[in-house]
């Protein structure tokens, strides 16, 4: 295959409409350049690097063709985000890159959220520049055509044991969707989407949901091929989804009788040991890198950590308070934290299980907490609930 014939360098790059410019020495004008055009996986670009390719003239100018990028590109999914910060995992291996808002091209950290695909430049071993979001949507929505969602969510919610599987505090998403989305992309991430074919030869994908029916039969999701066109605007340059979302279906179900694996249900810990509290480790906390100076001042650092030594006490005595949850790839221990005697716990601490002792890797709401802890089992525990009262206002932490 010859190689492209020009070197130029990126001006611009619209990544929500697939389309940008690119500067070289041998042509007085800029050169359009279309998300079809890049050779390879990735179908975005970022400005300033530099790219090989040919170009053809057209009425509008001229528009470049084979299209190479020359520059060291990773792709993977954002784990978490989190007061500017971040940190990605990149494809295949799982290595994380911490990154800032900042770098993130074309998006903002509301408009994000984790699973999301990305590419990147690695700056060093550790960080990554230059992030831009090449799918928006979240894995399960990559993977598969999701019609009617909100309808199958409620037809599911009346078939499972009963649960709180409703709104999460102010947010409009429900837990049970949150919960099948991140269960997917767990399941991605094990390989355990399985394929087959219906009895008529209908090609079929289906996922382990991890639930329960109301019979005790595990519930799966079927997908079947996507014949529909995918027409989003202003988002054309998105790959269609293969699989369209076709229901949920028992264990039992005749559609499952012809795979050649069973699903299994996502798995998130290697060491059992990893879900329960230990409270003959202490807790160390470091609030000046845990917080910013603003949170710091808004929150009450001397108001926030008596209330954590307090909460330390009373698990010590009742460790069952202490739940496990799945917090940017990894099984954490989630302690509740009650702001007053009176008060029920508003907001929970994070705790990383190191050598000897766990340190608190950060704070977040009680309504942050309860989906993260619903992956990795049905939730028991009283004090963790979705509602709108998992909130906290900075007025009222100064006032405690």
């Amino acid at each position: 295959m010859s190689i492209p014939s020009l070197l130029g360098q990126i001006i611009f790059f619209n990544h929500h409409r697939g389309f940008g410019r690119i500067r070289c020495d041998e042509i007085d004008e800029t050169v359009f350049v279309h998300f079809s055009a890049i050779e390879g996986e990735s179908r975005v670009l970022v400005p300033h690097e530099l790219v090989r390719f040919d170009y053809q003239e057209n009425p509008k100018g001229p528009r470049a063709t084979r299209v190479q990028r020359l520059s060291q590109r990773l792709r993977g999914n954002i784990l978490q985000l989190k007061r500017g910060k971040g940190q990605v995992s990149a494809l295949p291996g799982g290595q994380r890159f911490d990154f800032e808002i900042e770098d993130l091209i074309g998006g903002k950290e509301d408009e994000t959220s984790p699973g999301v695909a990305v590419e990147f430049s690695p700056f060093d071993a550790h960080t990554a520049k230059e992030l831009v979001i090449v799918d928006p949507r979240a894995p399960l929505a990559q993977f598969s055509a999701l019609p009617n969602w909100q309808a199958q969510l409620q037809r599911l919610e009346g078939q499972l044991l009963p649960e709180t599987w409703g709104p999460m505090g102010y947010s409009s998403q429900t837990v049970l969707g949150v919960y099948l989305h991140r269960t997917f992309a767990r399941l991605k991430e094990e390989n355990k989407i399985e394929r087959g074919r219906t009895d008529q030869g209908q090609a079929i994908a289906v996922f382990n949901t991890g639930l329960l029916a109301q019979d005790h039969q595990a519930v799966v999701a079927v997908m079947k091929v996507n014949e529909q066109p995918y027409k989003v605007k202003g988002k054309n340059h998105l790959p269609r989804p293969k699989w369209e979302f076709a229901g949920f279906v028992g264990e039992n179900h005749p559609l499952l009788q012809h795979l050649e694996h069973p699903p299994s249900p996502p798995y998130y810990h290697e060491q059992p040991d990893a879900l329960v509290y230990d409270p003959t480790r202490p807790i160390e906390v470091a609030w000046s890198d845990l917080l910013t100076d603003k949170e710091q001042t808004s929150m009450g650092v001397e108001v926030l950590d008596r209330a954590l030594r307090a909460s330390e006490r009373r698990a010590k005595l009742d460790f069952g308070r202490v739940v496990p949850g799945y917090y940017a790839g990894e099984v954490r221990l989630f302690l509740p934290i009650a702001l007053s005697h009176q008060a029920p716990p508003s907001l929970v601490a994070v705790l990383n299980r190191i050598p000897h002792r766990y340190e608190v890797i950060d704070i977040i709401s009680r309504s942050e907490a309860y989906p993260l802890a619903r992956q990795i089992g049905p939730i028991h525990s009283t004090w963790l609930s979705p509602g709108p009262s998992s909130s906290v206002p900075n007025r009222q932490l100064q006032k405690s």
